[in-house]
């Protein structure tokens, strides 16, 4: 183990990186600042795991494992399995006599890293295909594994943070009996697993490389992915189509959508930048990022 990750980052730092030179620009509130990427989109102990009882294993199987599609509810059973060992081998020593100072110290790291560390193995994972996008090569978007795997990530990113897992909480705020804080960290990977084999069935959705021409650069913020038809809409509308937005760099952005007749492919924006600028302002939880100061000032002025 290397100790306890007690800064968890909710918007993966490496991703950061393209809009870090020696320092990111944040706008939060009206409040333009520069920041190092471990200054932003972190929150101590986020990922940080609780015991989950008999109860709260079944409000998670009512919630999202009953009413997933049947060849997922395997993986989920395992998510579960992986969020609870860390208690379960905190019982075992227990029960065992072998509980001591140095145990104590090493469950209470997998109960702090356990999470996290699923994340960065997937984030891991899709460097090779970020890394082929900053080179325009949409090519692995055209095979079942790169299509498969990209939108996992994809999905993973869109359900990971704090802005998703607040709305969920206010969305479900009726149902008192279930602390769905307390089961975020299992159903989030549910929910993002569900989505990601729903879209990957959905052949008519296809991905579009935006390539911003303007001179005006992509922003991205702490709620990174945004379903566009989302935009603005009140948590308790029912939202029945999806278009993923996603900046992977200043210069460059994913889009997913339905679009009719349309395929897999690149599409040049000008004008339109600060279009798609404005849905991640406005989906934003508390923080947006930039490498340009001088944007964010501007934007300030639209939330003022």
């Amino acid at each position: 183990m290397t100790g306890k990750k007690r800064k968890q980052h909710y918007v993966w730092k490496f991703y950061l990186k393209q809009w870090f030179n020696k320092q990111i620009h944040c706008l939060q509130g009206t409040n333009v600042f520069k920041s190092s990427l471990e200054g932003i989109a972190n929150k101590r102990d986020f990922y940080k795991l609780t015991n989950l009882n008999d109860e709260d294993i079944s409000n998670i199987k009512d919630l999202v494992i009953d009413n997933s599609p049947e060849i997922l509810k395997e993986i989920h059973n395992k998510y579960i399995d992986i969020l609870t060992s860390p208690f379960k081998l905190e019982r075992l020593t227990k029960n065992i006599g072998k509980y001591n100072k140095e145990s104590e110290l090493f469950v209470d790291q997998l109960k702090t890293n356990v999470h996290e560390n699923y994340h960065e193995k997937i984030e891991s994972l899709s460097i090779e295909y970020l890394s082929m996008l900053y080179d325009k090569n949409l090519a692995f978007l055209e095979t079942d594994e790169g299509r498969s795997n990209f939108l996992y990530y994809l999905c993973m990113q869109f359900t990971r943070t704090t802005k998703m897992k607040n709305n969920v909480i206010k969305a479900t705020k009726h149902q008192n009996k279930i602390d769905v804080e307390k089961i975020w960290g299992c159903i989030s990977l549910m929910l993002a697993t569900n989505l990601a084999f729903n879209l990957n069935r959905k052949l008519e959705f296809k991905f579009k490389l935006l390539i911003n021409n303007s001179k005006v650069p992509f922003i991205t913020g702490d709620q990174p992915v945004l379903n566009t038809f989302a935009y603005l809409k009140p948590l308790d509308e029912e939202i029945k189509e999806l278009e993923f937005y996603y900046p992977i760099t200043p210069k460059l952005a994913i889009l997913f959508n339905n679009e009719t007749g349309a395929i897999n492919r690149v599409i040049e924006l000008d004008s339109e930048v600060h279009e798609f600028n404005r849905y991640i302002l406005k989906g934003a939880e508390n923080q947006v990022y930039s490498d340009d100061e001088v944007l964010l000032h501007y934007y300030k002025s639209e939330l003022s």
